[in-house]
């Protein structure tokens, strides 16, 4: 037989579990939210900022949103230009097509790509083999065939 503590002591977890759900969802909901925004679900991916558990959810985000991929493109100081999409075909296209002519980090030989490609590339790590990365040349990044 359950106890009547037992019972008490649930009910007054589950009661202030759900007083803590509601605070946390209100401070992420309010339009002026006192969350900083790299903690804050609702907020646009900063690339700078310090990781944390909420950044892959940005990352795919910035990645299929165009609007969020510029700014996170801006905050990373790359420099670029929004193309027209490229429709070729139904299987040759690309969108959300962005004209890359410098990164941050490196020296790149200009290039068209999709912003989500920009976002992921950024992503990766900028030293190779204890040296850090100067200089990228690229010989294209997309072909029909």
């Amino acid at each position: 037989m359950v106890s009547r503590i037992f019972i008490r002591t649930s009910a007054i977890i589950l009661s202030l579990s759900a007083v803590l759900a509601m605070l946390i969802l209100g401070l992420i909901l309010i339009p002026n939210s006192p969350l900083p925004d790299v903690w804050n679900p609702r907020k646009a991916l900063t690339p700078k900022a310090a990781q944390n558990f909420l950044t892959p959810y940005k990352l795919r985000f910035a990645i299929t949103d165009f609007d969020a991929c510029q700014l996170a493109l801006k905050d990373l100081g790359v420099k670029f230009k929004v193309l027209p999409d490229k429709n070729v075909s139904d299987r040759c296209h690309i969108q959300d097509q962005v004209w890359l002519s410098h990164l941050s980090q490196a020296k790149i030989s200009p290039l068209k790509t999709t912003c989500g490609n920009i976002i992921r590339f950024n992503q990766q790590r900028w030293e190779h083999w204890g040296h850090r990365v100067a200089k990228i040349d690229q010989i294209g990044i997309y072909n029909c065939r």
